[in-house]
């Protein structure tokens, strides 16, 4: 028997639908593998993002110091 995959991410609230419908399909046509695992969404890493920048900008940290004090002194 020639078998296909498929790969499902499935919003929480058909979760299931989805599988009342593929417990129901021929067991000896289907086999079903299970991952659970509700699947986090990556969120930007802000300091690698940051340290970017500050390495391509040559930034001189005293010069930098100088001009955020100069500010304060107004």
């Amino acid at each position: 028997m020639t078998t296909q995959r498929i790969q499902l991410d499935v919003s929480n609230d058909i979760f299931d639908k989805v599988m009342f419908f593929l417990e129901n399909l021929p067991k000896n046509k289907v086999k079903l593998n299970f991952d659970i695992s509700p699947k986090k969404e990556k969120k930007p890493d802000i300091f690698s993002q940051t340290a970017g920048l500050l390495s391509s900008q040559q930034i001189d940290p005293i010069a930098w110091q100088n001009q955020i004090r100069s500010e304060w002194d107004r």
